[in-house]
């Protein structure tokens, strides 16, 4: 990225980007629906939000764009474990964990309110949930924080492997944990990095009292952000078309990339 990027560039960018991912459409399932609903489900959503994050950055919402931004490199990593995993470590794991969730939150509910728990959560779906808390324990051992029981820097690394280099570096998706999600969990907890990253006090005059000051979007901070949810968004349709058996649209992903962050000509 340089220092010539605005948002008006980006909003450019954008617009062209999701035109050409308009091209891809419609999509053929083939026997790996299972793992391609998952991932186009993912995509659909992504696609979603980078419309909100276009959205607020016009509307200079610096923080709240890196933690789209964040959330769609999440969905990114499980689109593409999902792609990488066999079924049954991927699509199968997936949906068990959903039971495990909902069964932890309702077990919560019903410790501190049962009466409320029991109205608002019925009985066939807390079976279903204790089926599929046993079967994911009996399969997959202990439950763990996440779907997978994989890292978020372990995702990245897994998918570095399992996709080109990017700008000749092996390391795509483990830089874009460095950028994205980093910087977008320092948002999303609103820690001290989190609030300077975004926020930038000014000082005017006031006939009143000398000086007011005032918290203002940080302009850099918004860019960076804007910047690094669209490469998380092109590298959910890198995803997608990986998923759905579409080489060619590779080297789209990799000019693209390639002139956002490099600066490369896009040659057709």
């Amino acid at each position: 990225m340089t220092n010539k990027v605005t948002i008006e560039f980006l909003n450019q960018q954008l617009q062209e980007v999701l035109q050409e991912e308009s091209k891809i459409y419609p999509l053929r399932f083939t026997d790996n629906s299972g793992k391609q609903g998952l991932v186009i489900m993912n995509h659909h959503l992504n696609r979603d939000s980078i419309d909100s994050v276009s959205v607020l950055a016009n509307k200079q919402r610096a923080l709240d764009t890196a933690i789209i931004g964040r959330s769609i490199f999440e969905s990114v990593l499980n689109m593409g474990l999902i792609e990488y995993l066999p079924v049954k470590n991927g699509v199968t794991r997936y949906y068990l964990f959903m039971s495990v969730e909902s069964l932890k939150v309702y077990r919560h509910m019903a410790d501190i309110e049962p009466e409320t728990a029991s109205k608002i959560y019925k009985p066939a779906n807390i079976r279903k949930w204790e089926g599929d808390l046993e079967r994911f324990e009996r399969e997959y051992g202990g439950v763990t924080s996440s779907w997978s029981g994989i890292s978020t820097v372990e995702i990245c690394k897994i998918l570095d492997k399992h996709y080109p280099p990017v700008i000749n570096s092996k390391h795509f998706f483990e830089f874009m944990y460095c950028q994205s999600y980093r910087y977008g969990s320092s948002a999303t907890h609103r820690s001290q990095q989190g609030i300077s990253r975004h926020l930038r006090i000014v000082s005017t005059p006031s006939i009143r009292s000398g000086r007011v000051h005032s918290a203002q979007t940080s302009e850099e901070g918004l860019i960076f952000n804007y910047f690094h949810s669209l490469v998380v968004f092109l590298a959910s349709i890198r995803v997608l078309i990986r998923a759905f058996n579409i080489p060619s649209l590779e080297d789209y992903f990799q000019k693209k990339i390639g002139f956002l962050i490099a600066g490369y000509p896009e040659v057709s």
